[in-house]
Order: C-alpha cells, then sequence, then structure tokens
C-alpha cells in the first residue's frame, strides 16, 4: 500500500504538470499509468489460501481502490494477474525446469499480454486464457467444493 501512496502521489504531481503543458498546447503525451503485478492466484477465493495468495488478493483489491481514486486525475491503474510464466526465477524455484506448471506461458508471450493489457487500459488483467477460465469456473462454484477442490489437489502434503 505505501507504494501505491507514494507512485500515485508522484503521478498526480507528473499529471497535473502535463495538464498545464497540454493546456499551452506544447505537447501531448499518454496519460501516466500505475501498473501493479499480481498473481492468478489472488483471483481465487480460498480461505486456505496461501499467504502468498491472500497477499496477491489484497493488492489486486488495493489497485482497484487506486484506480477508482485516481479517475479524476486521469492516471490509469492496471493490475496484471497473469499465471506461471517460464522465467529463471520459476526455473530455479522448480530445480531447474518449470515446464511442470499448467500452462506456463514464455516471457514473450507474457510481456505481450502485459503492453496489450496496458494499451487497451484493463483494470485486471488476468491470463492465459485457460487459466482465467479455470479461476473464473472455481470462483463459481460453492465454497465447500471449492475447498475440497483445491485442499485436495493443490495444497501440498506435509
Amino acid at each position: 500500500e505505501q507504494v501505491f501512496r507514494w507512485g500515485s502521489h508522484q503521478l498526480k504531481r507528473q499529471s497535473q504538470s502535463l495538464d498545464v503543458i497540454q493546456s499551452s498546447g506544447v505537447i501531448k503525451q499518454d496519460r501516466p499509468s500505475l501498473i501493479c503485478i499480481a498473481s492468478i492466484a489472488g483471483t481465487l477465493d480460498y480461505p486456505y489460501a496461501s499467504l502468498y495468495a491472500k497477499s496477491k488478493r489484497a493488492m489486486i483489491a488495493t489497485a482497484g481502490a487506486y484506480r477508482a481514486a485516481l479517475i479524476p486525475y486521469n492516471i490509469q491503474v492496471n493490475c496484471i494477474a497473469s499465471g506461471y510464466i517460464d522465467t529463471q526465477a520459476l526455473r530455479d524455484l522448480n530445480n531447474g525446469d518449470a515446464s511442470h506448471k499448467p500452462f506456463i506461458i514464455s516471457t514473450p508471450s507474457a510481456v505481450k499480454h502485459i503492453m496489450q493489457a496496458i494499451h487497451d487500459d484493463v483494470e485486471l488483467a488476468v491470463f492465459p486464457s485457460s487459466m482465467r477460465y479455470i479461476t473464473n469456473i472455481l470462483n463459481h462454484l460453492p465454497q465447500p467444493i471449492l475447498s475440497w477442490i483445491l485442499r485436495s489437489r493443490l495444497d501440498k502434503k506435509h
């Protein structure tokens, strides 16, 4: 939240100075943007979600609140909630190979999705589409069924 607050303050100042310049007819630039990176894990409303998933869910909600608050300042706020992206960091977390991750996408493909979402001013960009459809379906299930599915399939056994 502190980063959102700091970023929005900086962008409001930038937006105000652009308004002055634009009103004099000197330049025309794209509107300022605040972009946050969440995770598709934050789109599931699951009571036993990990701390990671719950913090990403909070980030998505915070981005939505800032989007509404910054409309009067003509500041764009987008939240990116991707599935697995084939990065070196993900491979490092998975003993050098993340190919077993469901619906994993390449970094260039992820960049394309992100840039398109920013260009189209998508409030919450969830990709890849296969993961978006699955999470959408899961979120429409009754809580007891969702809990049973996720606890039996996704939770790590200790």
